[in-house]
């Protein structure tokens, strides 16, 4: 997805093994990211991996958080950043308050919270001047796009990110 293909780039460039969990039909473009290992969602879950994981990345929240405690490594982390269960309304507000709440008690347990780091964007222009992160762009498309872009976002439709051109369409008018 659009974080977790940035996700894989980064955890690589600073010296991670990944292991990739996606649809078989995205296998091959998470391992061309950098991934070593691919777990296929529909097949297997990552929750009943034999070995440990340092950290547990969790950017769907479809897995109890203690099942995910269970496949880390003994000084492993799992960060949550996502979840399923709080529906259309909450969303997964009720999955990262749960998670904040234990990593009270748990300190392998992290809600991912971000804020503006200089430092950090500073890495990351490093990271795509070197080519070792590379936004995956799935389709470009104008203003009048929109719309139906998002429609084939929300069926699933897309893979990668959307480029919204509009400098040029506004300028033009």
């Amino acid at each position: 997805g659009g974080v977790g293909h940035l996700a894989v780039q980064i955890a690589v460039a600073l010296g991670a093994t990944v292991t990739g969990v996606c649809s078989a039909a995205k296998a091959e473009r998470v391992r061309a990211l950098g991934a070593a290992h691919i777990i296929d969602y529909a097949s297997a879950s990552y929750v009943d991996q034999k070995g440990a994981f340092d950290i547990v990345f969790d950017l769907v929240g479809d897995r109890s958080i203690a099942d995910c405690l269970r496949v880390l490594a003994p000084d492993g982390v799992y960060v949550s950043s996502a979840g399923t269960n709080g529906g259309p309304w909450l969303g997964p507000l009720p999955r990262l308050l749960g998670a904040a709440l234990r990593g009270l008690f748990d300190s392998r347990v992290r809600v991912l919270v971000t804020e503006a780091n200089p430092a950090d964007f500073l890495t990351l222009l490093e990271l795509l001047d070197e080519r070792k992160l590379q936004p995956w762009i799935g389709q470009e498309i104008g203003l009048d796009g929109v719309p139906a872009a998002l429609q084939r976002q929300l069926a699933g439709a897309v893979q990668g990110k959307t480029v919204i051109r509009f400098v040029g369409d506004v300028l033009s008018r």
